[in-house]
């Protein structure tokens, strides 16, 4: 059977009897029946499969966004349904049934007994046995034909799986018609997104909304507001949206005209928001970010032409507020945090570049308030708009400030007068400079003896200036007088007056005025040093008056006290005397500038004023120290009356204190020394009467320190003896000073009458020589006819006679004050011959007569004054002798001569006034044509080498003298100034007067500072003793030029000159580490009130 069934699968073999064309027909018809049954069937599977793959996109979009990979999944499966199917059933249903015995076998299974007849006639006819009769065959094959006749064996096919089939291809097109007619738009786009997943092709929804960002960047930790809105085609206007946070929170927000609202709270980290509103889904990504800040806002001005700049200028804005100049416009620069997408200024457009932002040129005409928006990439604005008040300003006038130097008020007419100017202006200063004037005193200023000049140069863009400028009365060519000098400012506002400083009174004199107001000054400055004196005698009766007291007295709080007052007064002294000396310092410096003054008689002056110092900052506080000591030194009981110590020392009287009574015994420096052998070893201090140190008395010895006739001392007593004694020496070394001033005064005051006799005489020796041009010309003439130059001449002449009758009316009244004072007889002759001539009424009319043209006559007399006065100049030279020379041995080392010493200090005066000078034109150089910088800078040069040769004409005065090879040093130090000084004029003359030229004059002025200090202590470039009480060395006295070499540049008026070492001594005692003289003075008060408590 098996065997038969597979022949007759099989194609029939050559030979076959056909079957009979009836049977074979209704065989072949329910061969294509059941073809086209299963066809359909798999037809319609795959119609089905894709008709359900397009209702659940469709079903799926109305819920949520159907993902591209689902509705790609769903196509394939839709698609996949027909595409594997049909293959499979024509296969099945086609290919395995192509043959009639195919059918047959499937016909079997409805109709077995039919079946196996057909099956059994189509194999024989096909593949019959050849032994067979085909007769017989083909009489079977009829047989079964005519027995089955034309019976339908179609309804033998199964139809029930395709009727199901059917019926649901129905449903499903039904459906989607009905979709397509009632919701065509979501149905399509359902259709659309199904049929091409790989598109993106936004779902339908029937409650449309406005597009709505897939990411959402919001201000950080700031609340924000959504608001989606309905589109005006949407099918549906749901009543509620809901929005789901990051988290678990949920808003929900009404419908409000076709939107929702929603507050969304801060949010400080990336998240999502899920928007649902109807069947509409939204997905929005949030990413916090801070706003857009201003991180810089400045502006670029545009300034008025007058003021001449070569470039705008950017200035920062602080403080939301500009001001601007009148007539300048401003445009604003901004920088924020963030590239910009847009800014605005009040509303309109601003550039945007980045993430700056620029506005248009604003032109300021009055105050105004302009608005800065500005919005990032990313939509953030700014947290509050910039609100930038603009207003405009006035040009200021410039600010100039002005400092002298050196405040004096007393210069002399070739003294360079420095002073230090600050200017400063909001946009640019044009000059800044000097004027002067002469001091009116209420009366019309003389025109022609005002002046100014530059001493810097500015510039658009120079707001401030600092310049040293000088001043000299010489240089500017203006008599003698008192003027008013102020600096000046000027800035490029066209019209604009000066600015000025306070003026600075200075009252210019010649030398010989200037050497009559030193020498009133210096007897100014003798008479509070004799006041000083005197206070010292007044200081030292009281000192004795409290030694006479007895032992039990002088232990009295009262008197204890007495002797801590006169320790203070004796201190209040000491720095009034060194106050002096300071001053006195300043005098000499002064002096030194005036060649009026000679350097012996300087020198002297400043070894006087030395040796003051010596005193007021050495010996009287020591003074004031031992009668602090004394003040608290036990009492009671004499020295020789106790037993000694077993293991006595030479400072136990100093340091001997009650255990119940601490006191502090600490000697500072300048203290005594404790052993008395020390002394011995001791040089004795530089001035004509020796210091000797106080002696320290030991225990042992019971008269030392006691007067005759005393009884025993106790240790106040012997440390007021101290006290007494070396207040004794100070008196004695002061009274001698003080006698020496006075002869220096007396000299200075002689000399100053003999100079102004001489300078009165000198004056009328020129009247006399100028007219005496004029007499050819107008000799004998009336006045009428006389030429008008000639007139002028008289005029002139007239003029200054009147000036000397007062001149001489001056040094009369003073000589005649000064003879009150002094009651010498070659003062008095003097005086008489003066009042019996009736000079001062003569001057005055030989002016008169000079204006009559009786010039002849006035010729005449101007020569007979001029001899007169020249006379009682040298009657008055006796008065004025030398002042005494040097009391104390001269050092073992030479000294350069005063008046070497003075021609240095003024060499280096003037090369500091050079140097300032320089410094000057550097300033005012940018101000000057080239020609006319060259023009200015030549008397620069020109004065270098008149120092220059100065200090030549130096070096050859050492060499002159008696062992010049001990100055060696001096000679080889001076040589280099010349050589740089040389080097120095050769940058000059250039022209330049830059840092080069600084610098060659700054190493003149150091090295002649060594040079100064050098010539100091003696000659030979040495001679610095180390005596701690003559520290500026030379021995002695100190050699000539030591002490007024302390005088100068290189230490400032009113500087305290350098204390000189002294020896510290030290002591052991109770009162453990040292305290300062105001400590131990207050707490041994203290002290001692707790003992007499």
């Amino acid at each position: 059977m098996g065997a038969s069934n597979t022949s007759a699968g099989r194609d029939p073999e050559p030979g076959g009897l056909p079957l009979p064309p009836r049977l074979q027909r209704t065989l072949e018809r329910f061969r294509e029946r059941l073809w086209s049954i299963k066809i359909a069937e798999g037809a319609l599977a795959g119609i089905l499969g894709l008709g359900i793959s397009y209702l659940l996109v469709f079903a799926l979009d109305r819920f949520n966004e159907t993902p591209a990979w689902l509705r790609t999944s769903l196509l394939i499966a839709g698609f996949a349904v027909p595409a594997l199917g049909l293959p499979l059933l024509w296969h099945r249903w086609v290919w395995k049934q192509r043959t009639l015995g195919d059918a047959a076998r499937y016909l079997k299974r409805r109709y077995p007994k039919i079946g196996d007849e057909l099956l059994g006639i189509v194999e024989l006819a096909h593949h019959h046995p050849g032994d067979q009769s085909q007769t017989l065959i083909t009489a079977a094959m009829r047989q079964v034909d005519e027995r089955l006749g034309d019976h339908d064996f179609t309804n033998a096919v199964p139809t029930r799986r395709y009727g199901r089939r059917l019926r649901a291809v129905l449903v499903i097109l039904a459906a989607a018609a009905m979709l397509l007619s009632v919701v065509s738009e979501a149905s399509l786009n359902a259709l659309t997104r199904w049929i091409s997943p790989w598109r993106t092709v936004d779902r339908y929804t029937f409650a449309q909304l406005e597009k709505l960002p897939d990411s959402l960047v919001i201000p950080y930790a700031e609340p924000f507001s959504l608001e989606p809105r309905l589109t005006g085609t949407t099918a549906w206007k749901p009543a509620n949206a809901s929005l789901q946070l990051p988290g678990k929170t949920r808003l929900a927000s009404p419908r409000e005209a076709d939107r929702y609202a929603f507050t969304v709270p801060p949010q400080k980290e990336t998240g999502s928001l899920s928007l649902r509103v109807g069947d509409a889904r939204e997905r929005i990504t949030l990413a916090p970010l801070p706003r857009p800040e201003l991180t810089s806002l400045e502006a670029t001005l545009r300034l008025p032409d007058y003021l001449r700049y070569p470039s705008d200028p950017v200035v920062p804005i602080r403080g939301n507020a500009l001001k601007l100049v009148e007539g300048a416009s401003a445009t604003i620069h901004g920088k924020t945090t963030r590239e910009l997408s847009a800014a605005e200024s009040d509303g309109a457009p601003a550039r945007t570049e980045g993430a700056s932002f620029s506005s248009e040129p604003i032109v300021v005409t009055a105050t105004q308030t302009r608005r800065f928006t500005w919005k990032d990439v990313h939509g953030l604005e700014a947290k509050s708009p910039l609100e930038l008040t603009l207003s405009p300003v006035a040009d200021e006038a410039p600010a100039v400030q002005a400092h002298q130097v050196e405040a004096k008020r007393v210069v002399l007419e070739d003294e360079l007068v420095t002073f230090d100017v600050r200017a400063k202006d909001d946009f640019g200063l044009r000059e800044v400079g000097l004027e002067w004037r002469l001091a009116s005193g209420g009366k019309a200023a003389d025109e022609s003896l005002a002046g100014e000049k530059p001493i810097a140069a500015g510039g658009p863009e120079k707001t401030s200036i600092e310049v040293r400028g000088t001043f000299s009365a010489k240089r500017e060519g203006i008599p003698s007088g008192t003027y008013h000098v102020r600096a000046f400012a000027t800035d490029f506002l066209p019209n604009r007056e000066r600015t000025h400083s306070p003026a600075f009174l200075l009252q210019i004199l010649s030398p010989e005025e200037h050497a009559r107001w030193l020498t009133e000054e210096f007897a100014k400055w003798f008479r509070n040093a004799r006041e000083t004196y005197e206070r010292e005698q007044q200081l030292h009766e009281s000192n004795l008056a409290l030694r006479e007291l007895g032992l039990e007295a002088l232990d009295e709080p009262e008197n204890r006290r007495r002797l801590q007052d006169q320790s203070s007064a004796e201190s209040a002294n000491a720095r009034r005397l060194d106050a002096l000396t300071i001053a006195g310092r300043g005098l000499v410096g002064e002096a030194t500038k005036n060649p009026e003054f000679d350097a012996e008689r300087l020198e002297r002056w400043a070894e006087m004023n030395r040796d003051l110092e010596q005193i007021a900052r050495e010996r009287m506080p020591r003074v004031a120290d031992l009668l602090q000591q004394a003040s608290r030194a036990p009492g009671n009981a004499p020295i020789g009356s106790e037993k000694p110590a077993p293991t006595p020392t030479a400072d136990s009287d100093a340091t001997a204190t009650s255990p119940q009574s601490p006191s502090l015994s600490d000697r500072e420096a300048g203290a005594p020394p404790a052993k008395a052998e020390d002394e011995d070893s001791k040089t004795a201090p530089p001035s004509s009467a020796p210091i000797r140190l106080p002696v320290t008395t030991l225990a042992a010895d019971e008269e030392a320190g006691s007067k005759p006739g005393s009884a025993p001392a106790t240790p106040a007593q012997k440390t007021l003896d101290r006290a007494l004694e070396e207040q004794e020496e100070l008196l004695a070394e002061f009274a001698k000073v003080a006698d020496e001033l006075a002869a220096i005064l007396a000299s200075l005051e002689a000399s100053t009458f003999v100079k102004r006799l001489k300078a009165a005489s000198r004056k009328q020796t020129e009247v006399a020589d100028a007219l005496a041009e004029t007499l050819g010309a107008s000799y004998g003439l009336p006045r009428q006819r006389v030429e008008q130059q000639i007139r002028e001449v008289a005029e002139r002449v007239a003029k200054t006679q009147e000036e000397q009758s007062r001149f001489v009316h001056h040094i009369q009244t003073d000589l005649e004050a000064y003879y009150q004072r002094k009651q010498e007889s070659i003062y008095r002759d003097v005086l008489d011959q003066m009042k019996d001539r009736a000079v001062v009424p003569a001057l005055r009319l030989l002016g008169e007569e000079t204006l009559a043209n009786l010039v002849g006559r006035s010729v005449v007399a101007s020569e007979f004054w001029a001899d007169t006065l020249d006379r009682w100049a040298e009657e008055l030279v006796a008065a004025a002798p030398d002042p005494p020379g040097q009391t104390g041995p001269q050092g073992e080392q030479k000294s350069l001569p005063p008046e070497l010493v003075l021609r240095i200090m003024k060499v280096l005066q003037e090369e500091m006034q050079l140097r300032d000078e320089t410094r000057e034109m550097e300033s005012t150089r940018p101000a000057f044509a080239p020609d006319v910088y060259a023009s200015k800078v030549r008397p620069l040069a020109a004065s270098q080498t008149d120092l220059r040769e100065r200090v030549d004409g130096i070096v050859a005065d050492i060499h002159t003298l008696p062992g010049a090879a001990d100055f060696d040093r001096e000679i080889t130090l001076l040589s280099l100034v010349s050589d740089t000084m040389r080097q120095a004029h050769a940058v000059l003359t250039r022209p330049d007067t830059g840092p080069e030229a600084i610098a060659f004059e700054t190493e003149v002025i150091e090295l002649l500072l060594q040079s100064k200090r050098q010539s100091s202590g003696g000659g030979g470039g040495g001679g610095g003793g180390s005596n701690a009480q003559n520290p500026s060395g030379g021995g002695g006295g100190g050699g000539k030029g030591a002490a007024l070499s302390d005088i100068g540049p290189q230490r400032t008026a009113g500087e305290n000159p350098p204390t000189p070492d002294r020896e510290v001594g030290q002591s052991t005692g109770k009162a453990g580490r040292e305290l300062p003289e105001e400590f131990r003075r207050g707490l041994d008060t203290y002290f001692n009130q707790l003992e007499s408590n």
